[in-house]
């Protein structure tokens, strides 16, 4: 499996990135997982606030920073509760998620609200996340985290496309194992693949998967061949976490 990036695509997700954050009056930050750290990352997003999951360099650990507090407000996922929040001692920044564990989307009204709560108990500062705030127009708190839409201009769920002026700077060649009129069989399983940007998959097991191409595409196709992907966020952070993102080929 072969990754390539192009900077130039990923640095104009950036812009519109920017953009928005100034268009809705909220600070931009990125939640990037550890994995994701590289040297290219980190001049990319030399002079951002970056917060991540464990320590590395330049950017900040939400679990072991002493001024970040996660506060699971919404997302029944990892963190104190606003109540258990009152007690914590250093109140800077409440980190929010949303989403990821419960599958709902919160209203304009439940970010308002949460960011009222917070600050009535002497938070500073409230940062929510993540990508999916990109469609709502009036954000509540000072800041927004976002890190799938950089990474693939893409935002898998709950919408499954992507976002205006944005576009998937990633492409991954895999090898092709088989071709027919049931799709194209890539000898990559779920341990390395997610998902696709621009391609379905059929069907994913421990060795294989089936990728949906068209109803003509897979003639294109032989045993040998590499087809060409955009791959998803679930399909990076495998590779990151498989062979880091140090091993990626930019262009």
């Amino acid at each position: 499996m072969i990754l390539r990036l192009n900077v130039d695509v990923m640095k104009t997700n950036l812009e519109v990135l920017r953009r928005f954050a100034e268009g809705r009056g909220v600070g931009l930050a990125f939640m990037m997982k550890y994995q994701f750290w590289a040297d290219f990352m980190a001049e990319l997003l030399e002079g951002e606030q970056v917060y991540t999951n464990r320590d590395m360099k330049g950017w900040e650990n939400i679990y072991t920073s002493k001024r970040v507090v996660v506060v699971d407000a919404f997302d029944r996922r990892e963190g104190l509760t606003i109540e258990q929040a009152k007690g914590v001692a250093c109140k800077d920044v409440a980190i929010v998620n949303f989403y990821c564990c419960n599958g709902k989307m919160p209203l304009e009204s439940d970010l308002s609200d949460i960011a009222c709560r917070l600050y009535a108990i002497g938070f500073n500062k409230v940062s929510f996340g993540g990508s999916l705030l990109l469609d709502y127009r009036n954000i509540a708190g000072d800041e927004i985290r976002i890190g799938e839409a950089l990474l693939t201009g893409y935002l898998a769920e709950p919408y499954g496309g992507y976002f205006v002026g944005m576009s998937n700077p990633f492409e991954v060649d895999l090898e092709v194992w088989s071709s027919s009129k049931n799709g194209v069989v890539v000898r990559y399983g779920f341990m390395d693949i997610g998902g696709f940007t621009d391609a379905s998959v059929c069907c994913c097991n421990t060795d294989f998967s089936v990728l949906d191409v068209g109803s003509k595409g897979w003639r294109n196709y032989k045993k040998g061949d590499l087809i060409t992907l955009k791959p998803d966020y679930y399909t990076l952070i495998r590779f990151a976490d498989k062979w880091g993102m140090q091993n990626v080929e930019l262009a």
